[in-house]
């Protein structure tokens, strides 16, 4: 069984997107945009020193990020088994 990592900041957030296919984007203010390949949407902001996100909001990022991470494996599935 894995443990999912802790979500620490934007900056996390960020780079896990990234690394999963989505781009991400500048939003209004401290606001940030994810969007997948699928076009799903998530909306995030920066953190300042030493705060978390509320609890509303990492439900929300952890379940794109779990999808990003189900998207990429299936990604990579069917790369492995086209070659």
């Amino acid at each position: 069984m894995t443990t999912k990592k802790p979500i620490k900041n934007h900056l996390d957030v960020e780079r896990r997107l990234r690394k999963a296919g989505w781009t991400v984007r500048d939003g209004k203010g401290s606001h940030k945009v994810g969007r997948g390949p699928n076009g799903e949407t998530v909306v995030f902001y920066k953190l300042h020193g030493k705060d978390q996100y509320p609890k509303g909001m990492r439900c929300q990022l952890e379940k794109a990020l779990a999808a990003a991470g189900v998207i990429s494996l299936f990604v990579a599935m069917i790369a492995v088994f086209l070659m």
